[in-house]
């Protein structure tokens, strides 16, 4: 059933997920030039790490908001821990989320689904 509720936290879960999956594919340059530069290194692992949780907070928000069960939930959050795997299971969340955010009558752009304001 589609509520406010569940509307906002499948719009919210989106948006980190999108962050999460621009920021880990900014990491990859800084991992490749990590060898010769190690404070680049460092960057890279902090860089790659609030990826990591961008995206275990978008997950539990978007599957919370598409009712999907705990055992998914949890299921996505370790899928993502995978490099490609990882990025192939956000996409495909991100793709869901549209989709119900589109039925739903939100615009949905590059960055995700505005709120819908009054007018």
């Amino acid at each position: 059933m589609t509520t406010p509720e569940s509307i906002e936290k499948v719009r919210t879960g989106q948006k980190f997920i999108i962050y999460g999956i621009l920021l880990n594919i900014a990491v990859i340059p800084l991992n490749l030039m990590s060898e010769s530069q190690p404070l680049l290194g460092v960057i890279a692992l902090i860089s790659g790490l609030a990826s990591l949780v961008l995206a275990v907070i978008g997950i539990i928000r978007m599957s919370a908001g598409l009712s999907y069960g705990v055992g998914f939930r949890l299921l996505f959050c370790a899928l993502i821990i995978i490099p490609l795997i990882g990025l192939i299971t956000m996409a495909v969340l991100n793709g869901k989320a549209t989709k119900f955010l589109r039925d739903s009558g939100h615009k949905v752009g590059l960055l995700g689904a505005r709120p819908l304001t009054s007018e």
